[in-house]
């Protein structure tokens, strides 16, 4: 093959990386929207069993790393450890389960850091504050 074959072969595999690029920003964003409503589907379900005096059963159990994500995906601002438990508990998320909910907030929170998902930003009562990363 000549220079101009791959010259062909190299602007067309640029085109496609673009567009492909372009596409997961598209996908990404109607992510973000869908995980937004369901979130507030998933308040209104909550509110409203409380209001019916019915216990809310998630069937399908979300995890707390899975939970704290949405929490930071649909939080305003920045979060102090404690702020993460409370939005939890506003999702309707059952922290019970868990003896100590603040060494697991904070064990996932670490993880989270280090996967890159969220970061320090600043302090909140003189506690580290995250924030998640969009991505």
């Amino acid at each position: 093959m000549d220079d101009a074959a791959y010259k062909e072969m190299l602007d067309q595999a640029k085109a496609d990386y673009c567009a492909l690029q372009e596409k997961m920003g598209e996908c990404l964003k109607e992510q973000q929207h869908l995980e937004k409503r369901i979130v507030g589907i998933r308040e209104t379900i909550v509110a409203l069993s409380n209001l019916l005096g019915e216990e809310f059963v998630e069937e399908d159990a979300l995890g707390l790393t899975d939970a704290i994500r949405q929490a930071f995906k649909t939080a305003v601002g920045p979060m102090a450890p404690t702020d993460v438990r409370g939005r939890l508990e506003q999702l309707g998320y059952d922290i019970s389960k868990y003896g100590n909910v603040m060494a697991s907030v904070h064990s996932v929170l670490n993880r989270l850091v280090q996967r890159r998902e969220v970061a320090q930003e600043g302090t909140i009562g003189g506690k580290p504050a995250y924030r998640w990363r969009v991505r």
